[in-house]
């Protein structure tokens, strides 16, 4: 066995495995210690965007309360599930690979965000200020949540995950 800093065993603890097993396993704990960071980030920034979008295009008027609580709690649901999408993205490329999946998913998520009753996506929308503004926001965004929460996770979680298998 090779002694290294870890009481003078080697980094597996002297259980050897496969090499694909434990890229997987590592990635996949990756994304599970990220996934409440990104959750809770996204669940806050959506409704907000969502919000902007409608003062930008002024129709944060057009909506009464309740209908307006509803779509806020939407935007939060639709936040949710991008925060699980950019989890994955941490966990599938922790770092180019991840920050591109992650503003790839929050552009995309972005039209998600900017969808209303109160301000329809139409053929044209792809030419309105706000919704490109959302979209394009969202993915920066969702680009910096995963670079942020992939570095909270690396230094909080990195015993649990495990260390990078050298070759």
């Amino acid at each position: 066995m090779k002694e290294n800093e870890i009481g003078g065993q080697c980094a597996c603890g002297g259980k050897l495995v496969d090499y694909d097993d434990y890229i997987f396993r590592q990635a996949l704990r990756r994304g599970v210690a990220a996934l409440p960071g990104t959750i809770i980030a996204c669940a806050v920034w959506a409704p907000v965007f969502f919000l902007i979008r409608l003062l930008i295009g002024g129709a944060i008027g057009d909506a009464g309360f309740s209908v307006l609580l509803i779509l806020i709690l939407k935007k939060i649901a639709v936040g949710a599930v991008i925060g699980v999408l950019l989890a994955v993205a941490i966990g599938i490329g922790r770092s180019d690979l991840g920050l591109f999946l992650g503003a790839v998913i929050g552009s995309m998520g972005g039209f998600f965000i900017a969808a209303a009753p109160v301000m329809p996506l139409r053929s044209d929308a792809a030419y309105r200020v706000d919704v490109v503004l959302v979209a394009v926001l969202a993915g920066v965004l969702c680009a910096a949540t995963v670079y942020f929460i992939n570095a909270k996770v690396a230094a909080g979680r990195a015993k649990w995950i495990g260390p990078d298998p050298h070759s």
